[in-house]
């Protein structure tokens, strides 16, 4: 019976190391995520200490090395808004790709009540839902969720506005965001972090 606990001990740690050397990223990146045009973009994220990592994305390739701590980190060059979908390609071990990525404007849009209030609570709820096709407005929504520290990572993912997604997106954003895109014709990610 001794022997079977120290076995299953050695799996388990065995299985942790295995997830611990797969490359990750903060739920941020994501499918349908919308990347800030114009700026370095900074990719971070986890991986094997000592492994090598690349980010490719719009025809830009960066390598690096993650840490002894296990972090990594490259910039991007600027882009250049586009509204035309692309894979964003991470490898190390292991790959990851997020499909459905636009660049364009990104916002975070912060505050109470008031920007936590949703858009089927509105005026002209029924009207304003039934038109929400928005294919490059996308949301992001952080969870409300009391930590009593500063969190690496959060369960959320992008959204891509549309009627069967936008009753319970802020309404705040989701205005603000429409009237962005329409006004420079680019896509829109909208990060709600609201209470």
């Amino acid at each position: 019976m001794k022997n079977k606990g120290v076995f299953l001990a050695g799996c388990a740690i065995l299985f942790n190391w295995s997830l611990m050397a797969d490359v990750r990223l903060p739920n941020i990146f994501n499918n349908d995520m919308v990347l800030q045009q114009g700026i370095k973009l900074p990719v971070w994220g986890w991986a094997e200490p000592g492994e090598k990592v690349t980010v490719e994305f719009a025809g830009l390739r960066h390598e690096t090395v993650a840490k002894s701590d296990g972090t990594w980190r490259v910039d991007l060059a600027p882009l250049t808004a586009t509204d035309k979908p692309s894979v964003f390609k991470v490898i190390g071990a292991n790959a990851v790709e997020f499909t459905n990525v636009v660049v364009g404007e990104v916002w975070f849009c912060s505050g109470q009540s008031n920007m936590a209030w949703i858009v089927r609570d509105t005026d002209n709820a029924e009207q304003e839902i039934a038109g929400a096709n928005f294919p490059m407005i996308r949301h992001f929504k952080a969870p409300n969720i009391l930590m009593p520290v500063p969190q690496k990572d959060i369960s959320a993912k992008w959204v891509v506005t549309s009627p069967e997604t936008i009753p319970w997106q802020s309404a705040v954003a989701y205005y603000f965001g429409r009237r962005l895109h329409q006004a420079l014709g680019v896509p829109v990610g909208l990060i709600n972090s609201s209470w």
